[in-house]
């Protein structure tokens, strides 16, 4: 079961993608992304800094409009293996300017 606060971002994110845009301008693509990093932890948590790995999925409805979910899994010090450390989660993302130029967007999201 989906927990209620998450059922409820993804349906509002649902609704912008809806009405993101008029049908003649929506161009549905499914983006697959992936990235690596590290997240270095504060000492008093402890939990060891870890590189990761991951993959985000997703669906823009529209040039400005799109929901991801990702997936991503710590890695061992030998980068051959998965740490005990993982997250997953989706976002809704909003580009804030269609024109040229820098383009802001504002992400909202839910994770674990």
């Amino acid at each position: 079961m989906i927990h209620p606060p998450i059922a409820r971002a993804v349906a509002a994110a649902g609704a912008v993608l809806v009405a993101a845009a008029p049908a003649a301008a929506q161009r549905p693509t499914v983006p697959v992304e992936f990235f690596l990093g590290r997240q270095e932890f504060a000492s008093e948590l402890r939990v060891g800094d870890h590189e990761f790995a991951g993959l985000r999925l997703g669906l823009d409805r529209a040039d400005f409009a799109g929901i991801r979910g990702f997936d991503w899994r710590g890695l061992n010090d030998d980068h051959n293996g998965v740490a005990p450390i993982k997250s997953y989660g989706a976002e809704a993302q909003l580009n804030l300017n269609s024109g040229r130029g820098i383009t802001p967007f504002l992400v909202a999201g839910v994770g674990r």
